[in-house]
């Protein structure tokens, strides 16, 4: 009888549905928090209790919460696996440690994207509901004119934002491992590796920019609106940082921490 072969992609398809199950319960959770949340500051934006504006402050500080989710959940997705004694299931599966690691990491970066797209969404349901026809629509004209015109270094410092995440999301995977794997005080090996693990990485992020900066990147000059206007994320004089070789540097170090956490889990955690 044929058996069916399962490509690696699928494999990894499958484990990141399984991982991403396994956060259900804490995004249900925050996404009613956020529902919750706004509905309160409509009411109090239409009996006009607070002064303006502010019901739209409020409502954005459930970014804060949604911004702490990938700190709990990476070290919570890895400690899991140990409380639940499903590690050993794990290290059964035919899968390997890329796979593993990925799914894990693409499920944290996923529940932390929808749930922060989700209170932007809300945040801007709340401004349109509660703000004049008038001013709503001069405001939202302005703010995308803002993003047209500063799309280069809008889509820059997301991409950072995105490696600096995955990087904060690799370091707690690392130092859970390195806890588990020493068993006595897990949890302070795993803090304490977290905390110097994102010394290192911002060293080493720092001193690639510089080596890096001596290629012949693109010059480009973006200037920053309002009381901004005199600095520059990237100027053609000399002694400048190129904003591109940043961006490489941190997907190189993004690149390194993915490799030990893999290397770690195959060699370390296996055997």
């Amino acid at each position: 009888m044929a058996t069916t072969k399962i490509s690696g992609w699928q494999k990894l398809g499958r484990l990141y549905r399984k991982e991403l199950g396994d956060l259900r319960l804490e995004s249900m959770v925050v996404l009613g928090l956020i529902l919750l949340w706004n509905l309160f500051l409509y009411y109090k934006a239409s009996t006009a209790t607070w002064p303006p504006g502010t019901h739209l402050v409020f409502s954005l500080m459930m970014l804060v919460i949604t911004g702490f989710l990938p700190l709990i959940e990476s070290f919570k997705i890895w400690g899991d696996e140990w409380k639940n004694n499903t590690v050993y299931l794990l290290f059964s599966l035919p899968v390997n440690g890329q796979q593993v690691v990925l799914a894990k990491l693409l499920a944290v970066l996923t529940q932390f994207i929808l749930l922060s797209l989700a209170a932007l969404l809300a945040t801007g349901a709340l401004f349109k509901t509660t703000v004049l026809d008038a001013d709503f629509v001069m405001i939202n004209n302005e703010i995308w004119r803002l993003i047209w015109q500063y799309r280069l270094i809008l889509a820059i410092i997301a991409v950072n934002g995105v490696l600096e995440l995955v990087n904060f999301v690799l370091l707690a995977f690392l130092g859970t491992l390195l806890g588990q794997s020493v068993r006595r005080f897990s949890g302070l090996v795993a803090g304490a590796f977290f905390l110097a693990g994102m010394y290192v990485a911002g060293k080493l992020a720092t001193w690639l920019t510089i080596v890096l900066n001596y290629l012949p990147w693109p010059a480009t000059n973006i200037r920053l609106p309002l009381n901004f206007r005199d600095l520059s994320i990237y100027s053609t004089s000399s002694g400048d940082m190129s904003i591109y070789a940043g961006t490489v540097a941190l997907l190189l170090v993004t690149g390194l921490l993915f490799i030990a956490t893999v290397l770690f889990y195959n060699r370390r955690v296996e055997l």
